[in-house]
Formats: C-alpha cells, structure tokens, sequence
C-alpha cells in the first residue's frame, strides 16, 4: 500500500475530485492538477459520441433535480461510480437520501459533495 490508505478511502476521493473537476470549486486534495475532464471529453469524443450535459455525466440529468421525493435506480457506470446532482432551492430543512442495493456484499458508499 503505497499511499497508506485503503482502496475504499482512494476510491471516495476519487469520486470527489471527479465531481470538483472542472467546476468553480476548489480542487480538493488530491485533485486532477494536470487536465479538466470536463474539456477533454469535448476532445476525445467524437460529436454523435458525446452524452448531453458535461463530463461526469450525472444520471439525474443534464441539469440539478431539486429536493424532492424521487426513486433513481439503475446500475454503476463503467468506473464503478453513479453521479447524482441535486440542488436546494434554498427553503426547507435539507435532503434525505436513502440508498439500496441488490450487491450481496452490500458494498456501497456514498461520497457527498457540497458546493456554496
């Protein structure tokens, strides 16, 4: 283990720096300092290749859903991680969310990224 932490823990930071990358946010550490995905999938995509909305592609759509009661269900992408996007519009007490999983190892974990 050359970085000391667990696979998990890498794996978690990881999903926040894909999530940080290319936005106005702070990149978290670590972060991609090298390129910004969100550019490059323009780059390595052909044009009927590129999904709508930007790079990572969230499975709530192309733009924030609100809080609000809704069911997504459906499997990991290719990297083993499923992007959502929510946005508050700024009244009640927050968000719940509950998360499931047919996985008989019950092996999932959610990274939760705040932006102000």
């Amino acid at each position: 283990m050359v970085t000391g932490k667990d696979m998990s823990e890498l794996v978690a930071q990881y999903a926040a720096a894909m999530m940080l990358n290319g936005t106005e946010a702070p990149e978290p550490e670590p972060g991609f300092t090298t390129y910004d995905f969100r550019s490059a999938t323009f780059e390595l995509l052909r044009p009927e290749l590129q999904p709508e909305g930007l790079y990572p592609w969230v499975h709530t759509g192309t733009e924030p859903v609100g809080f609000h009661d809704a069911t997504y269900s459906g499997t990991l992408a290719p990297g083993g991680i499923r992007f959502h996007e929510f946005e508050s519009g700024g009244t009640g007490s927050g968000i719940e969310v509950e998360v499931s999983t047919t996985d008989r190892r019950g092996a999932v974990r959610v990274v939760v990224v705040r932006l102000r």
